[in-house]
């Protein structure tokens, strides 16, 4: 590029003088115009942004061969970087490029450009000469490139905002060009797109990872970059970018087709500035599901039911009723089918079968069949209408007490009467009523009017009645009072108080007589007791009774809270502090706690006189199945299915309470069962409100070899409410468990209460003819003499060959012996001696055994 200074610009024009003769207007020097054409509003000026910071601008609608070029650009919002250093030429690259291509048919073409950069206005007027062309493409020729800059880029893009440029022609200069046959082109009126504001930042980028997605018919698919395989980039810094996803022409956020097959989706990326990235398409394929599910059927989003409508009411069959796939999309066509013809005014009510069938896109059929009922319209009911016996001179109004009944709403009764009380007759009066759909009730009523008979004058009653009152109220004495005369009516106002005078503010009873006299000088008189009583005494105290600290989930207890006696109102408000944990019904007084879900709740009983006391207790609410401190041979007896664990955790100072659920006798009989595993003594037993309570120590039978590892006895309450269907018969069960002996002996002695010489050697009294075994002191026996191999006494050892004791070890209760095995020390040298004792006890009774076996 040849680039000449302003002090040039004559000689340049002299030079396209030469070559074209014709010139350009440029400056001062003025020129004569050879030949001119009628090409006004033929330029446009188009500025395309190449980068954050460059713009390209070009000139189109240039229809001849250009040999000199003329115009002015105007930059608003921006200024060059470097001046005309900033100026990256266009044409003579591109001349050159077409000269290395032999484009021309001449061997040069040489280009001479002139750039003048008015700081002041931001302007740049450009002017242009060809030896023989300037290159174009098509009409558009692409002049030049601009590095720019923002005064305030560096404030702006802090701030998360772009800075904004134009390029726009300037204002009132002529763009201008000459034509190789020297034609000349030109126009002040220069075409360019007034809305394209430049923003000084990188447009995003877009990549794609894979070009097909695979959903189900109906299947919703998110339409984020990460569903899509989308990847989204900026250079310029915390820019943020966002995904616009269009499916033809319509921008989507989410993708669901109903409709099998290919659809593509055009993707681009946004930045904060607005710029766009390249579009990338992502096809996707919407194959149809395997369903085998048929449609089911809704009215107005709920589940289709049974109809019931007055006769006459509108019935539409298909109003509010939708078929719904698997998918929860909408089957369209839902055919209705009766099992007769539909009568909806019906003489008496009237059912009909109505069925909905639909076939949804899979080919699944579903069938709703519903009932709708017709019900008969019936005539309206009058009712009230009564015969009526008058004298002369009364009122009488033949609607008193007159009403309709009917499924219509305000029916209008109509009223024929002909009654004048002022002359004696019977007289009739008829009632009629008519619905809306033309039915009428009528009924008639007889109206007797008597001629008036003076009678004997009667005495007013006076109405009143003794009252009590609190100190301190307001007393009126005549309040409430009335005085009413057979002939007279209502003479109160001529009643006459006489009596004490009721001191409010003094506790006692008061005297008052009322007198009143009618027209006729009939006296009546009456006299009530005015108590008045002193203020109620409210509470001073509140107390919970019987304070838990602890409920399983599931289950409940009745708590019951006590007002000082001397209050006056004991009612009681109970509250929780979350229900969520534990929730209260309330019954009467007392109220039940329901265990929820696990955590702590605070329980507050309160006073309602106005007193503000309260009395409160903090209980933890807990899952049974995660109490490891209640002993594991307590929680195996523990069938939820049967008993409800409350509270506890199995100790003597806090069983676990356990209450009877209202199940079968032969589900009770699991849970004895299980209780007969373990040594069971009754150490309670009373009646509790509702309830029977059995308090019961259970005790482990101990394996032989394993008796140090656990704790052996523990302590569980059984409470069986006798509204139960079984309770008589639960409550038999654990009487007959728990009334039986321990063992064949007294419970303190191992040897056999029938022996008379020995009871505490246990080998003696202890015949393996008797069907006892005394190895273990636990085995009842079942009746075999264990001398004939049906009963195994310990260890390996093994009668029948069948049948051994628990891991080959013999079991022994803990406590059978309680001055022995059940004070043996947990460890040390103690320990030791009794553990050899016991290994030795069931050593001779084997061996006793197997001697009399030799024998």
């Amino acid at each position: 590029m040849k680039s000449k200074k302003s002090l040039a610009k004559v000689a340049i024009a002299s030079t396209l003088a030469l070559t074209s003769t014709v010139a350009i207007v440029y400056a001062t020097p003025k020129f004569k115009e050879v030949q001119k054409a009628n090409n006004e509003d033929k330029f446009e000026l188009v500025v395309e942004k190449v980068d954050s910071d460059t713009v390209k601008v070009a000139l189109d609608n240039i229809e001849d061969i250009p040999k000199a070029l003329q115009f002015s650009v105007k930059l608003e919002g921006a200024s060059l970087k470097d001046g005309k250093n900033s100026i990256k030429d266009l044409i003579t690259s591109e001349v050159e490029t077409r000269l290395s291509n032999k484009d021309y048919s001449s061997s040069s073409n040489e280009i001479l450009v002139d750039y003048t950069v008015n700081e002041e206005n931001n302007t740049i007027d450009v002017l242009i000469t060809a030896e023989n062309s300037i290159p174009k493409t098509g009409n558009k020729i692409e002049v030049f490139e601009l590095d720019v800059k923002s005064p305030d880029s560096t404030n702006l893009l802090a701030k998360g905002e772009a800075p904004k440029y134009k390029v726009i022609p300037t204002s009132n200069y002529e763009y201008k060009y000459i034509s190789n046959t020297n034609k000349e082109y030109y126009t002040t009126n220069v075409e360019y797109n007034k809305n394209n504001i430049i923003t000084m930042n990188t447009a995003p980028k877009i990549s794609l990872e894979y070009k097909y997605l695979e959903v189900t018919d109906g299947e919703k698919l998110e339409l984020t970059a990460e569903n899509l395989g989308i990847s989204m980039s900026d250079d310029d810094k915390d820019d943020k970018l966002k995904l616009e996803v269009k499916k033809g022409k319509d921008i989507i956020t989410e993708f669901v087709e109903d409709k099998p097959g290919i659809y593509d989706l055009q993707c681009t990326v946004i930045d904060s500035f607005g710029e766009r990235s390249d579009t990338v398409t992502v096809q996707v394929n919407v194959v149809q599901d395997d369903i085998k599910t048929p449609p089911t059927f809704t009215q107005n989003g709920e589940e289709l039911k049974d109809i019931t409508i007055d006769a006459g009411e509108r019935f539409e069959p298909l109003d509010g009723v939708k078929a719904i796939d698997a998918k929860g999309r909408e089957v369209a066509d839902i055919k209705v089918t009766s099992d007769k013809d539909i009568d909806l005014d019906p003489e008496a009510d009237t059912e009909y079968k109505i069925t909905y069938t639909a076939i949804d896109t899979y080919g699944n059929k579903g069938e709703k069949t519903i009932t709708l009922t017709v019900k008969a319209n019936k005539a309206p009911v009058i009712l009230g209408v009564k015969d009526h016996v008058l004298k002369v001179g009364d009122k009488f109004d033949p609607k008193d007490d007159v009403t309709v009944e009917d499924e219509d709403k305000n029916i209008e009764l109509q009223v024929e009467s002909n009654v004048n009380t002022s002359i004696p007759g019977t007289y009739r009066v008829l009632y009629s009523a008519t619905d809306s759909k033309g039915k009428t009730t009528k009924v008639q009523s007889k109206v007797v009017v008597n001629p008036k008979i003076t009678s004997i004058n009667k005495a007013p009653v006076i109405y009143a009645e003794d009252r009590t009152i609190k100190v301190g109220d307001y007393f009126d004495p005549l309040d409430g009072v009335k005085a009413i005369d057979p002939e007279d009516n209502d003479i109160t106002n001529d009643i006459v108080v006489t009596g004490d005078i009721v001191d409010v503010n003094t506790p006692g009873e008061y005297k008052i007589t009322y007198t009143v006299e009618d027209s006729q000088k009939a006296k009546t008189t009456k006299t009530i007791k005015v108590t008045v009583e002193k203020n109620i005494s409210l509470a001073t105290s509140i107390t919970i009774d019987s304070k838990i600290n602890q409920l399983y989930i599931g289950s409940s207890s009745i708590l019951t809270a006590t007002v000082n006696k001397e209050a006056d109102i004991k009612d009681i408000e109970w509250s929780t502090s979350d229900e969520n944990i534990a929730e209260i019904e309330v019954l009467g007084r007392d109220a039940k706690v329901i265990a929820k879900s696990e955590g702590q709740v605070t329980i507050t009983a309160s006073t309602i006189d106005g007193s503000n006391k309260s009395d409160s207790l903090t209980i933890d609410i807990i899952n049974f199945d995660n109490n490891d401190e209640i002993p594991s041979f307590i929680v195996s007896i523990v069938d939820k299915d049967i008993v409800t664990p409350l509270y506890g955790i199995g100790d003597v100072n806090d069983p676990l309470v356990l209450e009877v659920k209202n199940t079968t006798v032969e589900e009770f009989n699991k849970f004895i069962k299980d209780l007969e595993k373990l040594k069971t003594t009754l150490e309670d037993k009373y009646v509790d409100g509702n309830s029977t309570v059995y308090k019961i120590k259970v005790e482990k039978k101990i394996n032989l070899f394993k008796f140090f590892k656990d704790s052996n006895d523990g302590y569980i309450e059984i409470r069986i409410d006798n509204r139960l269907d079984n309770y008589e018969n639960f409550k038999d069960q654990l009487d007959l468990l728990l009334d039986a002996p321990e063992n064949p002996g007294d419970g303190n002695n191992p040897g056999d209460e029938n022996n008379p010489e020995d009871g505490n050697n246990p080998g003696n009294g202890n015949n393996p003819e008797d069907g006892n075994n005394p190895s273990d002191g636990n085995n009842h026996g079942d009746g075999n003499n264990s001398g004939d191999g049906e009963n195994s006494e310990i260890g390996n050892n093994s009668g029948n060959g069948g049948n051994s004791g628990e891991e080959n070890n013999t079991e022994i209760e803990d406590s059978n012996n309680k001055d022995n095995v059940g004070k043996l020390p947990i460890t040390g040298q103690e320990s030791i001696i009794g553990f050899i004792g016991i290994a030795a006890l069931g050593t001779g009774a084997f061996l006793l055994r197997k001697k009399k076996k030799e024998k």
